[in-house]
């Protein structure tokens, strides 16, 4: 529970400095939230304008990570191992912000790589 704990402070604080950004305010600056999982069993969640993880996951699995997808509200990151296994990550909206919607998501894509890039969201 500590280390739950702990990583749950971590995120809100990267949150908060996310937000802060340039002094612009969240509305104004750009960014990713990424998740990663590999063969040393671990998930992590990176949000991009941050130079450290949001959270690091592990033993959540026995064996390697074998996929990862965000599910449709933005807010879960649904994963699964060799082990036979499956997880659900919530991400509270306050850790990383409010997913944009499907629409502006599509525009900023064209907007920064082309119009197939788009389409792809």
């Amino acid at each position: 529970q500590a280390a739950t704990d702990e990583a749950a402070k971590a995120a809100a604080e990267a949150a908060a400095e996310a937000a802060a950004g340039d002094g612009g305010g969240a509305a104004s600056a750009a960014y990713s939230v990424c998740a990663l999982g590999g063969q040393d069993c671990v998930v992590s969640v990176w949000v991009t304008c941050q130079p450290k993880a949001l959270v690091v996951v592990r033993d959540l699995f026995k064996e390697d990570v074998l996929d990862l997808s965000w599910a449709a509200d933005g807010s879960t990151l649904l994963c699964c191992s060799m082990d036979g296994s499956v997880a659900a990550i919530q991400i509270e909206p306050h850790e990383v912000g409010t997913p944009l919607p499907p629409a502006e998501q599509a525009a900023r894509l064209s907007q920064l790589y082309g119009a197939a890039a788009a389409a792809g969201a």
